[in-house]
């Protein structure tokens, strides 16, 4: 055989190589599954595998894309609790309420933003979470020009976490719940996933109270 030849029969045989890897790839990437799993310690949830997600501290999650290197996050999970040196909200849906209302808020030298409330919808996850579904209205004002407009936030997720049984004897627990909602760096600069919420509270349970 001559070296030309020799030569033609090697590359040949890389390709052939190479496709049957690409065949293999392409079938075990298609076997994989459509979601990834998150496990806590308060709850646990499914996700599209084409995110990534980052947990800052126990229960505090953000899901998102990494954009040079750091996350832009999507959709939020945080475990919000009373403050222990006010007084108890009289009800947890009053306490969920204050709660949405003031992370859902944005000053800068360009544009205020603030929220009220605007509904509220009992919910219950495909896997038997029992919350909330709140919905805010945003109210955008441009500081150079005056002009405001309304914008709707949500919905916002809710679910109850306040022990049922006081963990001391006399001590009024505070309220705490798992909020879910959209990130609100992603409502300001408009990057929502609307479909990522939806899959996350559609899989959540609750797996400590």
């Amino acid at each position: 055989m001559s070296f030309l030849k020799k030569y033609r029969f090697i590359a040949v045989g890389a390709v052939i190589i190479l496709i049957a890897l690409g065949f293999w790839a392409y079938s075990a990437f298609k076997t994989l599954p459509e979601n990834s799993h998150f496990i806590t310690d308060q709850y646990t949830f499914d996700y599209p595998r084409t995110f990534s997600t980052h947990e800052y501290a126990p229960g505090v999650v953000s899901i998102g894309h990494y954009v040079n290197g750091e996350l832009l996050p999507f959709v939020d999970i945080n475990e919000y609790k009373s403050d222990p040196e006010s007084a108890r909200p009289k009800t947890f849906e009053l306490f969920a309420k204050l709660q949405t209302e003031a992370f859902c808020g944005s000053d800068n030298s360009l544009i205020s933003i603030t929220c009220t409330l605007a509904s509220t919808t009992a919910y219950t996850s495909k896997k038997g979470a029992v919350g909330h579904k709140m919905d805010l209205t945003a109210v955008r004002k441009d500081l150079k020009t005056g002009k405001s407009t309304n914008e709707s936030y949500g919905p916002i997720y809710v679910f109850e976490t306040t022990p049922l049984v006081p963990r001391e004897e006399g001590v009024t627990e505070r309220y705490s719940g798992i909020f879910i909602y959209q990130s609100f760096t992603a409502f300001v600069i408009g990057t929502s996933s609307p479909e990522l919420l939806n899959s996350v509270v559609d899989s959540l349970e609750l797996t400590k109270i």
